[in-house]
C-alpha cells in the first residue's frame, strides 16, 4: 500500500484463509483429509493508516488482531466475506494471500 501511494484516502484492507479444522466444536480430527477453510476480510481502512513510517507495524498488528479474534463461528460466515468482497468501492486495494493449510505450502 506504502510502495503504490497515490490517495491516502482511497478504502483498503486486507484478507487471508483461515483453517477452521481446531475452531469448530468439536473439532474436526486433524487427519481429516477435506476442506474446512473459510477466511476473514477486513475492509475498514483507509491507505493512510499504513503509508506511515510505520504502516508495516500498523499493518502486522491488525493481522494478528484478526487472528485473536478468530473463533468458532468463522466457518459460518462465508456469506458475509463474499458479500464483503462483491461490496468493495471501485479502486479498493484488498491485499490477500493464498496457500494450502494440508500441503504446508
Amino acid at each position: 500500500i506504502r510502495a503504490r501511494g497515490g490517495d491516502p484516502n482511497r478504502p483498503v484492507g486486507f484478507g487471508f484463509p483461515v483453517d477452521c479444522r481446531s475452531l469448530v466444536d468439536p473439532p474436526v480430527p486433524s487427519n481429516y483429509f477435506g476442506n474446512c477453510v473459510s477466511a476473514t476480510l477486513k475492509t475498514t481502512f483507509t491507505a493512510e493508516t499504513f503509508m506511515g513510517e510505520e504502516g508495516f507495524l500498523v499493518a502486522a498488528r491488525h493481522v494478528s488482531d484478526s487472528v485473536e479474534e478468530l473463533d468458532g463461528s468463522v466457518a459460518f460466515k462465508i456469506p458475509d466475506i463474499l458479500k464483503g468482497f462483491m461490496t468493495l468501492p471501485p479502486g479498493a486495494q484488498v491485499p490477500t494471500v493464498a496457500g494450502s493449510t494440508r500441503f504446508g505450502l
